[in-house]
């Protein structure tokens, strides 16, 4: 290549140049230079599998360190080499792609119901499996695949259990918040006749049926609660109103 500018000076901050600026033979030279690289080169293979600029570097590396202990590189190692190291970044994309699309869509919405949770978690990991096929290579596929699995399948108890206690604890809000003026009405001895209490409770049982919010075991948060009470309203009656 013939220099890019005759100007010394210049020649200093050629980084910042415009390539209009630059000798004609110099920018055609480069141009040149770039079809070439653009058109003609070949990507570097091994064992048939194109390389990446990230692959081709860690063969590199493989064959270096296998020079500096005095030992003679081996296709057959560095290829094993770098299809581990792809499957390994195969399985932490797919394994941030199913986190993602579970945060995006369940995390932040939560609770849901176990139905809806558990379709969710079937699109993420069908998503996640679609990159992970994109670039997982070589031997070690299934062993990393399998890996992903167990990670997947350890997340979607843990968002299971979430869901459950989010669950329970905005369910034991509604609860608390909507049964406040019948407790009060029990205590103060407001109720009319026991039918007048009765007809309360099926207004707030109906309340929940309608608007508590929607997640597992939301009936049996209910049930709990009314067993609970029922006790204790049976007990004020009988002192009360009796």
């Amino acid at each position: 290549l013939v220099r890019p500018l005759t100007d010394e000076e210049n020649l200093q901050n050629l980084s910042k140049m415009e390539l209009s600026n630059l000798r004609p033979e110099f920018a055609e030279q480069v141009i040149n230079i770039r079809k070439k690289i653009l058109h003609k080169v070949k990507p570097k293979t091994l064992k048939r599998q194109n390389l990446n600029g990230e692959m081709f570097c860690n063969m590199i590396d493989s064959y270096v360190k296998a020079i500096n202990k005095g030992a003679v590189p081996v296709i057959e190692n560095a290829y094993s080499f770098i299809c581990k190291n792809e499957c390994f970044k195969a399985m932490k994309n797919s394994i941030e792609i199913y986190e993602r699309y579970m945060n995006e869509n369940f995390t932040k919405k939560m609770p849901i119901k176990e139905n809806e949770l558990n379709k969710l978690h079937k699109e993420a990991k069908e998503k996640a499996l679609e990159a992970y096929k994109k670039i997982a290579i070589g031997d070690f596929i299934e062993e990393f695949l399998q890996k992903f699995k167990d990670d997947v399948k350890e997340k979607i108890i843990n968002y299971r259990q979430s869901n459950e206690k989010e669950t329970e604890r905005l369910c034991g809000i509604f609860i608390n918040k909507n049964y406040s003026e019948i407790e009060k009405n029990l205590k103060t001895g407001s109720f009319k006749s026991y039918n007048d209490y009765k007809l309360n409770m099926e207004e707030f049982i109906d309340s929940y049926n309608d608007q508590a919010p929607q997640g597992p075991n939301r009936m049996l948060f209910l049930h709990n609660f009314l067993m609970k009470n029922i006790f204790e309203s049976s007990e004020i009656f009988v002192k009360k109103y009796l």
